[in-house]
């Protein structure tokens, strides 16, 4: 009895440690690398450091962030080289969470490739966004500032996802309001004051019966009555909801019904 006790509880610890190791495979990273440079552009201690940037990103937000830098595409649309790099290295978690860019430098064409969660959460207008804050850099060819912009903005989509963007409003303290109006009252009042005090000849009258030429005009019957009111009806504009934003889809070359989204373009 007591040797059966010790086999199930060596069959339970077993059990328990393969589904760990299993859980922790499903929710692992599939990149091992985060910065690839294919170019030859960028020294060991800047891929170092930017690679332990965009890890940070990618595990914080459980959704792979990689940036390929190649020299040139040879003969392939940037697309399908982000796409293919994607499907053989990125993705994270059961889903293959996970973001690629990738730029040619002799084409000048980048692409972004993206899968899992961050193909609900990078439609073409985040791309676009993306791209635009990166274009610069790639431009001037200071790819290590390209990449740490690619990565902190990749890091902020993912953090407000869902979350609609609201202008940016400076702050006023209260208490000047009602300051400002008093003195804009008082200064207003002094000057209309001295410039009525100047019309001397000016005095209120109380009817128009001043204004009529003498015996020109009898009235036999003087009333006020009213007529008729017209009110026009505007309909009030409703604030309008975001649309849903487009997505451009690509069928994944892993097969299983994967796929792909993701902006290209030339810079």
């Amino acid at each position: 009895m007591k040797r059966l006790n010790v086999r199930s509880i060596l069959a339970l610890l077993v059990a328990l440690i393969l589904s760990v190791s299993i859980f922790g495979a499903m929710s692992s990273s599939a990149a091992s690398v985060y910065v690839v440079d294919e170019s030859g552009s960028l020294s060991q201690d800047q891929i170092q450091e930017l690679n332990s940037k965009l890890a940070e990103y990618s595990k914080n937000n459980q959704c792979d962030v990689v940036f390929v830098l190649k020299q040139s595409l040879n003969g392939e649309s940037a697309a399908n080289a982000a796409d293919a790099y994607f499907d053989a290295n990125v993705g994270f978690g059961s889903t293959n969470n996970g973001i690629v860019l990738l730029f040619a430098i002799d084409e000048s064409e980048y692409a972004f490739s993206t899968g899992g969660y961050a193909y609900s959460v990078f439609s073409d207008y985040e791309c676009n966004e993306l791209i635009s804050q990166v274009a610069p850099y790639l431009k001037s060819q200071d790819y290590v500032n390209a990449i740490s912009t690619f990565g902190s903005g990749a890091d902020y989509y993912l953090q407000h996802a869902g979350q609609q963007a609201e202008p940016t409003e400076k702050k006023h303290n209260p208490i000047w309001a009602p300051i400002a109006a008093a003195v804009g009252a008082i200064a207003g009042w002094i000057g209309t004051g001295g410039q009525k005090a100047a019309l001397t000849s000016v005095h209120q009258q109380q009817g128009a019966k001043n204004y009529v030429r003498s015996n020109s005009l009898q009235v036999v019957d003087a009333r006020e009555q009213y007529l008729y009111s017209q009110i026009t009806r505007v309909p009030r504009q409703q604030q309008q909801q975001n649309p849903n934003r487009p997505t451009t889809t690509r069928p994944s070359g892993g097969g299983g019904g994967g796929v792909h989204g993701g902006t290209s373009g030339k810079i």
